[in-house]
Formats: C-alpha cells, sequence, structure tokens
C-alpha cells in the first residue's frame, strides 16, 4: 500500500519541515507534536450518511431505490471524505499553506492522487483539508473482502482555530443533525449559543490574518 510509506515519511520529514520554517519566518511551525490517525465511528458514519441522504438532499424519498444522491452505509468508505483522518495544528496562518505544500509535493512524489480544499465556511470554521486517495481492504458484511479507493483527510489549522473546535465541536455535533426550521438565521438570533460560536470563529480568523501582517512588517 502506497499510503503507509507516504505517511511514515511525512512523519520522518515533519522535524526537517520545522528548521525549514524556522529558518525562514524565525517562528516555530508545529504547535502539537503528537498527531493521531483517527478513524470516523459507526455511529458518526450513521449520523452523517443521515444528514447527507436526508437533512441536505432536496431529492430525499423514502424509498432508497429511487432516491437520487443517497450514500448506502457499504458505500460510506469510498463516498465519506473523513471515515480515516488526522489533524495537524501549525502556530500561525502561513504555516496551513506551507504544510499543505509540503504533503502535496510529497504525494507526487509518491504518485499518490492528491487534493487539497481551503475550507471557509459560514458557521466559522477554517482549515485546509488535503485528501489523500488510496486503495484499501475493507472488511466485509458478507464475508468477501473489497478493496476500495479511500480518501485519508489530513487537516491542516491553526492553534487558535484547533482551540475554538475543541470548544464548540460538541455543540455543532449536537445541532447539526436537528431538522427544526428556524423563524430568523443565526446571523440575527444574537442571544444564541450559534451567534457566539460562529463569529467567535470569524473574528479571530480575521485576527490571525492582522497577527501575520504585523510580523512580517517588523522583520
Amino acid at each position: 500500500m502506497k499510503g503507509k510509506p507516504f505517511w511514515t515519511k511525512f512523519l520522518e520529514m515533519k522535524e526537517d519541515y520545522e528548521l525549514e520554517y524556522k529558518s525562514r519566518k524565525e517562528f516555530d511551525l508545529f504547535s502539537k507534536e503528537k498527531v493521531e490517525i483517527v478513524t470516523k465511528s459507526f455511529d458518526s458514519v450513521v449520523d452523517k450518511t443521515f444528514r447527507k441522504n436526508v437533512i441536505k438532499n432536496d431529492k430525499w424519498l423514502p424509498d432508497p431505490d429511487k432516491c437520487e444522491n443517497v450514500i448506502l452505509l457499504h458505500e460510506a468508505f469510498k463516498k465519506l471524505n473523513d471515515c480515516i483522518r488526522t489533524r495537524l495544528v501549525v502556530k500561525y496562518l502561513d504555516g496551513v499553506t506551507f504544510v499543505v505544500d509540503k504533503l502535496m509535493s510529497l504525494a507526487k512524489a509518491h504518485g499518490i492522487e492528491a487534493r487539497v480544499d481551503y475550507e471557509a465556511k459560514e458557521k466559522g470554521y477554517y482549515a485546509a483539508h488535503v485528501y489523500i486517495y488510496e486503495i484499501f481492504n475493507i472488511p466485509p458484511l458478507d464475508y468477501e473482502a473489497s478493496k476500495e479507493q479511500v480518501k485519508f483527510e489530513i487537516q491542516i489549522t491553526t492553534q487558535i482555530q484547533d482551540t475554538i473546535y475543541l470548544l464548540t465541536h460538541k455543540y455543532y455535533d449536537a445541532s447539526r443533525s436537528q431538522t427544526i426550521t428556524k423563524t430568523k438565521t443565526w446571523q440575527w438570533d444574537y442571544e444564541s449559543d450559534e451567534f457566539s460560536a460562529n463569529y467567535m470563529g470569524h473574528m479571530l480568523h480575521y485576527l490571525e490574518g492582522i497577527i501575520m501582517n504585523v510580523r512580517e512588517s517588523y522583520k
């Protein structure tokens, strides 16, 4: 499997990337030393497919055979982006693109398909997602293993955004599967948790940009 040497090589090169960034910017790159690969739990897969199949699907029908754009559970590994994922936390905003470039170059050197999405969501979430496409043996449901292309998601975010995520992810997990129709958008509901959490993400992302401008102007 190509993915194992790719990830092993990244971990081997991580200290070199740190030294390169520091020599160029005079600041540390990574905020966290420990990097963990996690897999999506079964409950999370069910919850996410429900959101995609029902809540966000305008063409939803109760009969899956007649419904368009449905993700069945046995297809989750190849259709969901984050069944296998990890998170890299950097100290400064420009560290995100620095690490993205290193990952994309490393994937190219290993002959691995990869793509990057720079996420900037309405609800104040900012991070880059690098997707590494790999073939994995999927454990069987019917005693016959299959090989499927699975995306390995590598999230790259800043220390500030990571802190916001740790503070708010339980709220988002609980709220995003709700089907209640609100009478006004969260931007006008200033007393709600959603208002505070979302705007905090936007304001701190803006602050990170200001920090970068100040840091670069005093080189």
